[in-house]
Order: C-alpha cells, then sequence, then structure tokens
C-alpha cells in the first residue's frame, strides 16, 4: 500500500483508506504526466472540488492534487453524498 505523506484533515484520510479497502475503481487516471501525457495506472479514487470538478486519480496522482489543489477533496463512492444527507433530514 502506498502511504500518503500530506493529507489536508482526518476526514480526508478516513475516505482516502476507506475507498482503498473498497479494491477503488476500474477506471484508468485520468491526470497527465508534467509532461502532458496520459497516466496509464489504474485510478484508485475520485477527486473532487468545489467548482464541481471531478477526475479519477492513482494513488501518487491523487497525493499530488489534494497537495496542490487548494479545495480538493476525496468523492465519496458509497452513494450517501450531500444529496442523501439533505434527504434524510426531511421530515
Amino acid at each position: 500500500m502506498v502511504a500518503v505523506t500530506y493529507v489536508r484533515d482526518i476526514d480526508t484520510s478516513r475516505a482516502f483508506y476507506e475507498l482503498l479497502a473498497q479494491g477503488g475503481t476500474t477506471a484508468t487516471c485520468q491526470v497527465r504526466d508534467i509532461h502532458a501525457l496520459p497516466c496509464e495506472k489504474k485510478a484508485d479514487v475520485r477527486l473532487a472540488d468545489s467548482e464541481d470538478g471531478t477526475v479519477w486519480a492513482c494513488l501518487p496522482h491523487a497525493e499530488e492534487t489534494l497537495v496542490t489543489v487548494p479545495g480538493a477533496f476525496i468523492a465519496s463512492q458509497d452513494g450517501q453524498g450531500i444529496a442523501g444527507f439533505l434527504s434524510r433530514r426531511r421530515g
């Protein structure tokens, strides 16, 4: 397992390791390398930001993105996002 050196907060760290335990995804990493070449690694997590940007990323690119992009976070794959939360709050 690859260790993530920099994580913004404990919730992000917990989400990251929960996704790894679930086996990630069958998608390919969508982040290009510094030479603009496609990454050929299997994606492990889906990242998102507050501007509705999302990307599937391998572990090294996920770490790089989380460290360098303000507001980037690991998106949940469990179907229990904000819509699910809000639906449970409706009477």
